[in-house]
């Protein structure tokens, strides 16, 4: 980790110290002259004390540029009020710069700068042309001081290869961009003249990132998640612009390409954070109330709709799988889904009789809506004060959606139904969504679970046993899913590692609750069978895997312990019992010929 916080590219600006290599003199009077010549056009008037126009003229506080003695009396004083900032609760005050030479403070900054003459140039012509303008500082802070490169960017026909692994093993299922948009922006950045834009620099390393990780599936050498993190760690580097600075689609996309990264890798909280900042910076451009005007164009407007719709589908998850809050109220929800025909094809599974397609991204979108309503309905903290038989309603109510939900889907892709493609990709995200649809199915029948076993309501008992033998079943049908994992993809298995795990604990605590169960001793051997999908990953014994199949391989032999204690207990009960009632009928025949 280090080593890649270390190293540097073309990009990079290393930290400077006052024993690097030789500076460059700049002078100060050259700069000075075209400073003033520049900023005087731009002077603006402000009254006096006495009711007189004065110039204003400075900058940024940020900068604390303090007042210099000139030949000139110059009427400022020395701090004066701007305009609002944009994003700002606070006004910016400004001290004057009567004399365009530079103060020692921005001098020190200059000092420690790397290109002196970029620096000093840039300053002098982007923000002392006008200073009271906000953009100009926003424009000159954001340009100038790139942010440190972790690994360099690869030769263009390598980073073009890893795009096209992106965009056809994840974005050709999950459109987060426009391939044909982002393709112009890459050949642009080989070609000398890159996006200026943090969201830009972040999407491109996060798609390259997540490239590697889905490429060459037997390859998962050390030097290979290496470059991934390299890549990654070169978006993380702009993180703070994105989530304080940027405002636009790109960044909110960024965000996204990152979280599937880091769900890929196993970090399901670092996830939840991006994939919660790209929510809220969708909700500040307002895409969750209608859909886009008619004069936008309609790529853009297509792509605001997909980022919205992936966005919500994965907060959505972090619910499901995390029981984190929801950041979108499905109530307040007003933009329209996916369209049920894609324009361009993507989101999109073509039947294999040829008669259509189907629309995946638009099924798990409408799977969110759904489960969204199930959290809020069913686990909201005030859904305990009400009627056990309107709780029991509402759960009915959501089973129903989500039978129609699936109704609707195409009998190949349905859940409950084998998987039958030879593409890995395909394979997986089709066995995503049927995780998340016994995920949802478990969630809405668990709320049966907590209900108060003594009231005299028959339908809520009955209810009760039925949601029992459902949220078992479902439990059982997850783990039996991981035949399914691609192992030879760990990024595969990384995303889907969460929904076993949550099944193998509800099989769990099931034989626990009731070890005499007629399946409890299936559903313990249960709990080991999908150890063989550990068992096939590189280092299985070591780190995470090596934990998560130890801790599995543990909850498989204290559930046979139970089962096997709890079955010996109720034959040597049941023994117990014929041999008492052997010897109350052989007293009883006793005593009668003992009266005769």
């Amino acid at each position: 980790m280090e080593g890649l916080l270390a190293s540097g590219g073309p990009r990079a600006n290393p930290s400077p110290t006052d024993s690097d290599g030789p500076t460059v003199e700049v002078s100060t009077d050259a700069v000075s002259t075209t400073a003033r010549a520049q900023a005087a056009p731009y002077a603006e008037e402000v009254p006096g004390e006495n009711g007189k126009a004065e110039t204003q003229q400075g900058a940024s506080e940020d900068l604390q540029l303090t007042l210099i003695s000139s030949e000139v009396a110059h009427p400022f004083k020395p701090s004066q009020s701007l305009p609002d900032m944009q994003g700002s609760d606070t006004q910016s005050t400004i001290t004057c710069v009567p004399d365009a030479e530079f103060s020692p403070s921005v001098q020190w900054i200059m000092d420690k700068a790397d290109e002196k003459q970029a620096f000093q140039g840039g300053f002098a012509v982007d923000v002392l042309s006008n200073p009271a303008t906000p953009g100009k500082w926003m424009n000159f802070l954001s340009v100038r001081m790139k942010p440190p490169v972790h690994a360099p960017l690869p030769p263009q026909d390598e980073a073009m290869r890893l795009l096209e692994v992106f965009f056809s093993a994840h974005n050709r299922f999950f459109p987060l961009y426009d391939y044909p948009s982002f393709m112009l922006l890459a050949q642009q950045e080989f070609a000398g003249q890159p996006d200026k834009r943090v969201g830009w620099w972040a999407s491109l390393n996060a798609a390259l990132a997540v490239g590697i990780r889905l490429q060459n599936p037997a390859d998962t050498s050390r030097e290979s998640s290496a470059q991934a993190w390299g890549y990654m760690h070169n978006a993380l580097s702009v993180l703070p612009e994105l989530t304080m600075r940027s405002d636009d689609l790109l960044s909110a996309q960024a965000l996204l390409c990152m979280a599937v990264f880091t769900r890929g890798n196993g970090e399901p909280p670092s996830s939840a954070m991006l994939v919660s900042s790209a929510l809220r910076l969708l909700q500040i451009m307002g895409l969750r109330q209608g859909k886009p005007s008619t004069e936008r164009d309609p790529v853009i407007a297509r792509q605001s709709n997909r980022t919205f719709w992936f966005a919500y589908m994965l907060d959505t998850e972090n619910t499901m799988v995390s029981n984190l809050p929801l950041l979108q109220d499905p109530s307040t929800l007003n933009i329209e889904l996916p369209a049920e025909e894609s324009p361009d094809g993507l989101g999109t599974i073509p039947l294999e009789d040829g008669t259509g397609q189907f629309n995946l991204f638009r099924a798990m979108s409408e799977l969110s809506v759904i489960a969204a309503k199930a959290f809020q309905a069913l686990y909201a903290p005030n859904v305990r004060q009400r009627p056990e038989t309107e709780i029991v309603k509402t759960m009915l109510d959501l089973e129903q959606q989500l039978e129609e939900w699936k109704a609707a889907i195409d009998i190949d892709f349905q859940p409950e139904y084998e998987i039958n493609t030879a593409d890995p990709y395909l394979r997986h995200y089709i066995l995503v969504l049927h995780f998340q649809y016994y995920t949802c199915l478990s969630n809405i029948h668990f709320a049966a679970l907590t209900l108060r076993r003594s009231t005299g309501d028959t339908s809520c008992q009955n209810q009760i046993i039925s949601s029992r033998a459902i949220y078992s079943s479902c439990a059982r049908a997850m783990v039996r899913m991981t035949r399914n994992v691609a192992v030879d993809i760990p990024a595969f298995v990384w995303r889907i590692l969460c929904y076993p795990i949550l099944a193998s604990m509800a099989l769990f605590v099931g034989i626990r609750e009731d070890p005499t169960a007629p399946r409890a001793l299936t559903d313990a051997a249960l709990l080991g069978s999908w150890t063989s999908l550990l068992s096939k990953m590189k280092d299985h014994d070591s780190g995470s895997v090596g934990q998560i199949r130890r801790l599995l391989l543990e909850l498989e032999r204290l559930s046979r312990e139970v089962v096997n204690q709890a079955q010996s207990t109720s034959k040597g009960n049941k023994c117990t019992g014929t041999y008492m009632f052997c010897l109350s009928q052989v007293q009883e025949a006793y005593s009668i010929s003992t009266l005769d």
